[in-house]
């Protein structure tokens, strides 16, 4: 399990579930949204022309090398490509 923090008080954590890995934020104590996703198709997003991944609750955007971690709308973090990469690769 690893975790990235996005701000003073969110969480971005992942969690190995089966062969998918489980991005949770939490607030330290509750969870406000999760996404199940492969690692092989983050790394895709990553590496790809693929600006957004997911749809819905949680969602990653992927600009001039900073990804936004969205909530509803509402960016609660900015995630370091190189951060993000090197998390995902320590899986």
């Amino acid at each position: 399990m690893e975790t990235i923090k996005l701000n003073n008080n969110l969480l971005l954590t992942f969690e190995p579930d089966n062969k998918r890995l489980r991005l949770v934020i939490t607030d330290g104590h509750t969870e406000l949204a999760c996404r199940k996703e492969t690692p092989g198709n983050l790394r895709r997003f990553l590496a790809g022309g693929q600006n957004s991944l997911f749809k819905g609750r949680l969602q990653l955007h992927k600009d001039a090398g900073d990804i936004s971690v969205v909530i509803k709308g509402q960016v609660v973090g900015l995630i370091k490509t190189e951060s993000f990469a090197t998390t995902l690769n320590n899986l």
